[in-house]
């Protein structure tokens, strides 16, 4: 009987490199846990309280803005500051070009935005959900007609 020999788990060729395998997360410095008391972070957000909410929103201080005629994007952005909407980016006037790019009843043209036509001047509405339209009532189906009784076969027959 010959004896079969079982074969190394690896290659001597592919032995195990250093390092760790991708898509896994770096590892605190040597495998250890830190403490908790080591490892305070920063107050959460929510720990400091929310930040400050607008009155109204960029939207519609932004048709508040435009009630007055068309304006470029950086005149926008003054004229709703002024108007006194606060930011919590670092860059306004990004936030406001999706609103401005987003906002459906603000027409662009050129550099120019206006508030289209038939638009509210003071702000966009929500749509009003419909309402269901009253449901007319079906007219009633005639009731089916009995099957006239078979008479009996005539008399011819029977004879």
């Amino acid at each position: 009987m010959i004896s079969k020999r079982s074969k190394p788990s690896r290659l001597k060729n592919q032995q195990k490199k250093p390092g760790r395998k991708p898509g896994r997360k770096a590892s605190t410095k040597s495998g250890r846990k830190t403490s908790s008391k080591a490892s305070k972070k920063a107050p959460s957000s929510a720990a400091k309280g929310a930040r400050k909410q607008n009155a109204l929103s960029l939207k519609e201080v932004i048709s508040k803005a435009l009630t007055g005629g068309a304006l470029d994007r950086k005149a926008i952005l003054e004229a709703v500051k002024n108007l006194g909407y606060k930011f919590s980016t670092n860059n306004p006037l990004n936030s406001l070009t999706v609103s401005l790019y987003t906002h459906k009843g603000i027409h662009k043209n050129g550099k120019l935005y206006s508030l289209k036509a038939g638009a509210d001047k003071a702000a966009p509405k929500k749509a009003a959900p419909k309402k269901a339209a009253p449901k007319k009532a079906a007219p009633k189906k005639a009731a089916p007609k009995k099957a006239a009784p078979k008479k009996a076969a005539s008399k011819k027959a029977a004879s």
